[in-house]
């Protein structure tokens, strides 16, 4: 293989120690343990995560256990989708936190949700007609 040629799609896969998805879904629970302390999830969090993937095998409310665990006061609505809901409301959540509100809520979550991002950048400027 050069520098220049693609790898396989079974080279990357086969990646040690790299997981593609949801992690509370493909890790063997020893190796989730240890990545959650190593991400620093209080105690709490981490027994209900475990309880949550032992018990019923429930990845998103997992997930959102997750979240609420690094975003306090967040009720993680929203979050147990996909990778990129996630995404999006921890940036929603940071950026309410840095203009000093509460964190979002579902009310705003859904409002959040059906904006589009264009509405808060400024009106382009207007085209010059000659005349």
């Amino acid at each position: 293989m050069t520098w220049n040629t693609p790898m396989e799609r079974r080279d990357i896969c086969k990646a040690a120690g790299q997981v593609h998805g949801c992690f509370f879904k493909q890790l063997d629970p020893a190796a989730l343990q240890h990545q959650l302390v190593r991400w620093q999830v209080p105690v709490v969090a981490m027994m209900e995560i475990q309880r949550l993937i032992k018990e019923g095998k429930h990845y998103q409310l997992a997930c959102i256990e997750y979240f609420k665990s690094i975003h306090p006061q967040s009720d993680g609505e929203g979050v147990g989708n996909s990778p990129m809901d996630f995404f999006r409301t921890s940036c929603r959540y940071h950026k309410d936190q840095a203009k000093g509100g509460s964190p979002i809520k579902d009310a705003e979550m859904s409002q959040a949700k059906s904006e589009s991002p264009v509405k808060d950048a400024e009106s382009p400027p207007q085209a010059v007609t000659e005349g």
